[in-house]
């Protein structure tokens, strides 16, 4: 059983704020930390000013419930979205109501589960091939920062599974041009000054323009390398065979540069983000690190490979990668747009506002969790309490590539835990920077050593 909600209100509490800014400053300067004292203290609606904008933070599980599934038509994918699209386009993430079923069923079916047990041993020899890279930093002693590396490597895989080829060469261009993006992007989502600039020319938006064009010459040189070759067995070949012969007609060039660009960006920034955290953790907690080492050895033996069986016997190691995600969503802010005037929780929200739910608010809710700030991979042999844990968001719009993530870092950290034990360095600050994403402000420097033998 919840909590139960606060009394509701015909309005909702908020903070006092600053003349014509309202809350942005408290906002930008600590986004996490400001929408949990707020919750903390005014209840489970919160009313902000995002300077002219307003905003509901949410709070409570049965608002999550009204939002992303018994109202879903009252809450869109509009507004903060809307900037998403100078980058992605129409595809998956940004489109709206029929266009977005449409493409979902088109590219659903490249993610069943038998077509991800295909892709096992490509993660696993992309993985191998990183891990002996790591060997000369364990065997030399130099730490190193770990959130390259897993960008690298998560994109490396996501468009080796995409595209089936070599493309190791592309890697750097696209995660340099991507954090370029990103970091324009995330300054207009919540800046609304910077956002009416956003149409000026700038530098910065001469560098975001360079940078998505840099992204398209890519995306648009490997499908056109695909329609002078033979067909491969790859994610990209469901994509491009999927609409023949039924009721939806195939993507269009278009639609196919935006959801190929789609799947390569979401399907690598939020993995490596929380792979990250993964290793900041695991080097705090060597005892979880030594329990996963412990269930690989049982699991695998004296195998090298890792196959699609292993991984769901792989228990411990999902928790703990499920622990981190509670506690480091890489996803941590879902917004959506009023459609209509409406009432949740007693407050009336008129057709314009937004809502913003918080999965790192909900994961640190003490009414929910127990210890809700403390690792404790354990508590994931129990389900959590409905519409309290959201890392891969909620609803019909839950993310498409769960299992593969999922499946991903499961593979990835049982083979780099099995080959080093992973220490912390001291004194290196490790804060969370809010992006489009949760990322290590500082990176995740760390210590490499072998393991003792058993």
């Amino acid at each position: 059983m919840f909590t139960r909600i606060s009394r509701p209100r015909s309005y909702a509490p908020g903070p006092s704020g600053y003349p014509l800014l309202g809350n942005l400053p408290q906002f930008q300067r600590d986004a996490l930390g400001f929408m949990l004292r707020m919750v903390q203290q005014h209840g489970d609606v919160v009313q902000l000013k995002l300077g002219p904008e307003t905003l509901f933070l949410l709070g409570h599980p049965e608002h999550v419930r009204a939002v992303f599934l018994d109202r879903d038509a009252t809450f869109s994918k509009g507004g903060r979205w809307e900037t998403l699209k100078m980058l992605l386009g129409d595809g998956m993430l940004t489109s709206e109501g029929e266009a977005w079923k449409r493409k979902r069923r088109l590219v659903e079916p490249a993610f069943h589960r038998s077509q991800l047990s295909q892709l096992t041993r490509m993660m696993s020899r992309t993985t191998e091939a990183m891990i002996t890279a790591w060997g000369e930093h364990a065997d030399d002693g130099q730490p190193l920062d770990v959130c390259p590396w897993m960008m690298e490597l998560a994109l490396e895989i996501v468009v080796r599974a995409l595209f089936s080829g070599d493309v190791t060469s592309d890697v750097q261009t696209i995660s340099d041009a991507f954090m370029i993006a990103q970091r324009y992007i995330s300054r207009i989502t919540w800046d609304p000054v910077a956002r009416l600039r956003s149409h000026l020319p700038s530098r910065r938006r001469r560098r975001f323009e360079e940078a998505v064009a840099q992204l398209d010459a890519i995306v648009l040189r490997l499908l056109n390398e695909r329609r002078h070759s033979e067909p491969r067995e790859d994610l990209l070949q469901m994509i491009l065979d999927a609409g023949h012969g039924d009721e939806d007609r195939p993507l269009s060039p278009r639609e196919l540069r935006d959801e190929v660009l789609t799947l390569m960006i979401a399907g690598h920034e939020t993995t490596a983000n929380a792979l990250a955290w993964t290793w900041h953790l695991l080097s705090t907690w060597p005892d979880a690190a030594r329990a996963i080492r412990d269930e690989v050895r049982d699991v695998l033996g004296d195998r090298r490979d890792v196959e699609f069986e292993d991984l769901q016997k792989l228990s411990w190691t999902r928790n703990v990668i499920q622990e981190v995600m509670r506690l480091y969503p890489p996803l941590w802010f879902i917004p959506r747009s009023v459609e209509r005037d409406t009432r949740l929780g007693g407050v009336h929200m008129p057709r314009g506002a937004m809502v913003l739910v918080s999965p790192y608010v909900l994961h640190l809710d003490p009414r929910f969790w127990d210890n809700p700030a403390g690792f404790d991979p354990s508590r994931f042999n129990e389900r959590p309490q409905p519409y309290t844990y959201l890392p891969f968001g909620m609803g019909s719009r839950t993310c498409l590539g769960r299992n593969f993530a999922l499946m991903e870092m499961t593979l990835i950290v049982a083979m780099v835990v099995r080959a080093f034990d992973v220490a912390r360095v001291p004194g290196h600050p490790v804060r969370p920077m809010t992006m489009l994403t949760l990322r290590p402000r500082y990176g995740i420097r760390v210590q490499l050593s072998r393991p003792a033998s058993p």
